[in-house]
């Protein structure tokens, strides 16, 4: 809900005018560039927007305007998730309240992602 207002979205549970449906389309590690050996978590979220009467007036996913050519984690190179991450997979192991904390920052990002894609639909 957080990340609903640091956009600029109204939220409400009484009466929406519509219902927000969010998916969780993919998930898993990719490398943090080609040139990286650093392993980051990374989540692809699908989310739809629906009336009251079932139609579906919205839908987008995180990964829109995102940069395919490396990878999933495309996104992690934002400043916001410079610190998630690892560059063997044994700190995770060693670690694991690091491998939380990732997981839960890359699916925060995957969120602002979702809802700023939303909005740029919103005004195009």
């Amino acid at each position: 809900m957080q990340a609903i207002h640091e956009i600029g979205y109204e939220y409400s549970e009484n009466r929406p005018d519509a219902t927000f449906v969010l998916e969780l389309e993919q998930h898993g590690f990719d490398d943090r560039t080609v040139f990286s050996n650093m392993k980051v978590p990374f989540a692809v979220l699908l989310g739809k927007l629906v009336t009251a009467d079932g139609k579906v007036i919205w839908r987008g996913n995180s990964q829109n305007g995102k940069d395919f050519l490396v990878g999933e984690s495309a996104n992690s190179m934002d400043a916001s998730r410079k610190e998630i991450g690892v560059r063997n997979w044994e700190e995770y192991e060693c670690d694991p309240e690091k491998l939380r904390a990732d997981w839960e920052l890359a699916v925060k990002g995957a969120v602002r992602d979702l809802l700023r894609a939303a909005k740029k639909a919103q005004h195009e």
